[in-house]
């Protein structure tokens, strides 16, 4: 955390003990202290238990007033994050709309900032995030980015292999369609309020099998295009989020056979219809891409079904929350018929009827 917040929180802290020291007496001691006891837990993910200890390295909490004005930001780090782990807060008595961002890495601005670029300005990122001015409508999280010079896409990842985002609130999560209804935890004088925070990761891994690439003059080219990269605090995406590019952080080649492994954000399902996350085979000699209209990755998924029950994998956004690893499989033939399989089923209709 930056000096000046660190410098911040503890003039807050002090006013605030200041404040409820006031009203201390020997015969009153109810108005003495105050604050909020966060409990975090994970169930959308396939292995069950909590991500603390051996994944999450970070905890980011934004505390919003009753008027939508951030007041506060708490974190917790490395080991201190056990699977026991319990944020406690001295807070002045009010309403807050709590808001929790974690990572993989104990710098959670190495892979994600504050902010969001919208294509003409840079809302909240970095000082410009303000405690006693910046609002809940206004508050983002970002992918960290570069511009795209190169190519068509807007952005880049600064790295492509960036951390795990998880996103949380106090609040109640819609089962299925994972969307969040946030709620003010009231904080009253002379108590501690406790209240859980569910976590859900907001990154995906995409694992790209591809076969016959001999069939082409050199290997073809693989990336995923989509606009996911930017986040309100209901974990909504931004709806002027940039088109990123997302490359291969892992490729294996052989004569024949291409294996790549490519991370990105979020797949939604509200908006994958408008908005879809996009498969691209380029052909690096002629440009040609494979299919022409590129492969809709929620949509293959979606038709994906387990091959020993018959059911869909993907039958709701709880689904894709849940399944982190996403294995696709393409067959080129001599001809460049492709065949395409998720979880070794086969997927039929692939060429999708949306242009790029």
């Amino acid at each position: 955390m930056s000096d000046w917040r660190l410098k911040f929180n503890m003039k807050f802290f002090l006013a605030a003990v200041l404040c409820l020291l006031a009203g201390c007496t020997r015969e009153n001691l109810d108005d003495c202290f105050s604050g909020l006891h966060l409990k975090f837990e994970f169930t959308l993910h396939e292995y069950g238990g909590n991500k603390f200890d051996n994944h999450v390295q970070v905890v980011r909490v934004y505390l919003f007033d009753s008027d939508g004005i951030l007041q506060q930001i708490e974190e917790g780090r490395g080991a201190i994050l056990t699977n026991s782990y319990v944020m406690r807060m001295n807070l002045l008595p009010g309403k807050y709309t709590v808001i929790a961002w974690a990572g993989s890495h104990e710098e959670f601005s190495k892979s994600y900032r504050e902010g969001c670029m919208d294509g003409t300005t840079i809302s909240g990122d970095g000082d410009n995030v303000a405690i006693g001015r910046t609002t809940l409508s206004d508050f983002k999280i970002s992918l960290h980015n570069n511009i795209a010079y190169d190519y068509p896409e807007d952005i880049l990842p600064v790295t492509d292999e960036f951390d795990d985002l998880y996103y949380g609130a106090v609040g109640t999560r819609t089962a299925k369609t994972s969307r969040y209804q946030l709620e003010q935890v009231e904080v009253k004088s002379g108590l501690f309020t406790e209240r859980t925070v569910e976590l859900i990761r907001n990154t995906n891994l995409i694992h790209v099998s591809v076969t016959g690439i001999d069939y082409f003059q050199s290997p073809p080219n693989i990336w995923v295009s989509a606009r996911n990269g930017c986040y309100h605090t209901d974990n909504t995406i931004d709806e002027n989020a940039r088109l990123l590019r997302y490359r291969p952080y892992y490729m294996n080649l052989n004569q024949s056979k291409m294996d790549v492994s490519i991370k990105l954000m979020r797949m939604d399902l509200q908006q994958h219809s408008s908005k879809p996350v996009h498969l691209f085979l380029e052909d690096p000699v002629s440009g040609a891409l494979f299919p022409k209209q590129a492969i809709d990755i929620m949509a293959i998924l979606l038709r994906a079904r387990n091959p020993e029950t018959n059911e869909y994998i993907y039958k709701s956004q709880e689904d894709f929350d849940r399944i982190y690893e996403h294995p696709v499989r393409i067959e080129i033939s001599a001809d460049l018929n492709m065949r395409v399989f998720v979880h070794n089923w086969e997927v039929v209709d692939l060429i999708p009827t949306l242009e790029y």
